[in-house]
């Protein structure tokens, strides 16, 4: 037997309510029916396609969730191509996917998906990246500030999602802030294309190449925009997954922590 949740038990007792209004007898009869069993075979059929349609759609939400936290390993390893979590300074949550109402069944090439920083108690898929260096030259085995990248989703999937943006226009503008959009795309190319920066630009020359330490923050800088990824507790976004915050592309002021990321390696 299928189990019931909170939205089908409310559609099947709606159900029930309207069937136990309808009139338990019809003076009037249609051939050799009577209306009121006419009626009554009508609207439990309408009720039945309700209910299905409402648990199919509870099932489909559920299942939905269930793929986007789908259980990750952190390595401990502060390098490229491993598991990893972004957490906001300001935030102090985790840069998240925002998965749609048709995903997983129904995604194209040309999807694109928002992102929010979230509180996610553990790595899970929505919330685990890798970063992919975007040439092959130097030392690649640890992150080094300076370094341009691809920011990849793996686990969700079964195949790749780059963090992206672009200019702002009327279709890459973020929802809540209106600043620039920050998105995932399936598509590689010079919009996915990150820099990782020291926040102090004083010292940004100086720390390049420098290898990025456990508890120091990161810019990541948009190299096609030079916008930077931030996300503002000012700007919430309400979604399946609870209450979390927008995640956009703009450059505070003063580098304030909106665009501050901590490379996460290891759970808490």
């Amino acid at each position: 037997m299928i189990p019931e949740n909170e939205e089908t038990v409310a559609i099947r007792l709606a159900a029930a309510d309207i069937i136990s209004r309808l009139p338990q007898s019809v003076a009037h009869r249609k051939g050799n029916w009577i209306e009121e069993s006419v009626l009554r075979d009508e609207t439990t059929k309408e009720f039945l396609r309700k209910y299905e349609r409402g648990l199919s759609n509870a099932l489909q939400n559920e299942r939905r969730l269930a793929i986007a936290r789908r259980r990750e390993f952190l390595t401990g390893d502060r390098g490229f191509n491993v598991p990893l979590m972004l957490r906001n300074v300001l935030t102090e949550t985790f840069l998240s996917l925002d998965v749609s109402q048709d995903f997983p069944d129904h995604v194209t090439d040309q999807d694109t998906y928002t992102l929010t920083t979230a509180p996610e108690t553990r790595a899970v898929a929505r919330s685990c990246w890798r970063l992919v260096p975007y040439d092959q030259g130097g030392d690649r085995s640890k992150i080094r500030y300076g370094a341009k990248v691809y920011v990849v989703m793996t686990g969700v999937l079964d195949r790749p999602m780059f963090l992206a943006s672009d200019i702002k226009s009327f279709s890459t503008v973020a929802k809540v802030s209106k600043q620039q959009a920050a998105f995932t795309t399936f598509h590689r190319d010079y919009r996915s294309v990150w820099q990782l920066e020291y926040p102090d630009l004083a010292y940004q020359m100086e720390m390049e190449d420098h290898e990025i330490l456990a508890n120091t923050p990161i810019i990541l800088r948009h190299c096609k925009t030079g916008s930077c990824l931030s996300s503002d507790t000012a700007h919430i976004i309400r979604n399946d997954f609870g209450i979390e915050t927008e995640v956009a592309c703009h450059a505070y002021r003063g580098t304030r922590d909106e665009n501050k990321w901590l490379v996460e390696v290891e759970e808490n």
